[in-house]
């Protein structure tokens, strides 16, 4: 599978864990600043994933690992039921994973692509 493609594979799985965390309160119950917390993030996860599956730059990878990080230290700041405390740790563990996944994905194909444009001037 080509670099740009297994990027592309991350930022879907990124996008689908954004979809999940949005969506989780329906199935979930969690209230008041979790709640708000949960929402904002997963938006930000999904807002972050679909740039990054257009645009070859490290900076969203970054955003989704900083989110999932958060949604990770959230489920302890806000004290949640175990349910969304457990949907919220293995959320943030595929998020950073897909975020990691992605960031590496991205920074060898741009290294490529600088060391094909640098070889070709040659």
């Amino acid at each position: 599978m080509k670099t740009r493609d297994q990027s592309r594979l991350a930022s879907v799985l990124s996008l689908l864990v954004g979809v999940w965390v949005v969506l989780s309160p329906i199935w979930i119950t969690v209230t008041g600043g979790a709640l708000t917390s949960i929402i904002i993030t997963g938006i930000v996860i999904i807002a972050a994933s679909v740039v990054q599956y257009f645009i070859v730059n490290t900076i969203p990878s970054w955003i989704v690992g900083v989110a999932s990080l958060w949604l990770l230290l959230s489920a302890i700041v806000f004290n949640v039921s175990a349910s969304a405390g457990w949907s919220q740790i293995l959320s943030a563990i595929v998020g950073l994973l897909c975020a990691y996944w992605d960031g590496f994905e991205v920074t060898n194909l741009s290294h490529d692509q600088h060391h094909h444009r640098g070889a070709s001037a040659m």
